[in-house]
């Protein structure tokens, strides 16, 4: 599955932890990135990062920006179909028989 990061947000802006406005096309994909598996879990957005996770049981961290750029790639040992939650500042991704949580 390839992911494809681009936006359709109204002002034309990401605004980022550091305050800083960034442009960002609206009508082109800014970056794509093949998983090299399917993904059945939609991507969760947090803490300025793109978490993804496949059937190869991969999570994938991605910086939310204009470039890619792969941060981490964990296998968490088994399928991921669920989509990563965040809560009280914790991302996390269940896989088949465990659940795993993650501090921001």
């Amino acid at each position: 599955m390839i992911i494809s990061i681009s936006s359709s947000l109204s002002d034309d802006t990401i605004v980022p932890q550091d305050s800083e406005k960034t442009s960002i096309r609206r009508d082109a994909a800014n970056w794509t990135h093949d998983l090299q598996a399917a993904s059945w879990a939609s991507p969760l957005i947090a803490d300025n990062k793109v978490y993804v996770t496949d059937e190869d049981g991969d999570a994938l961290i991605l910086e939310l920006s204009l470039e890619l750029n792969v941060l981490a790639e964990i296998n968490m040992g088994s399928a991921c179909y669920t989509t990563p939650i965040v809560a009280n500042d914790t991302i996390f991704i269940c896989i088949r028989d465990e659940l795993f949580a993650f501090r921001l």
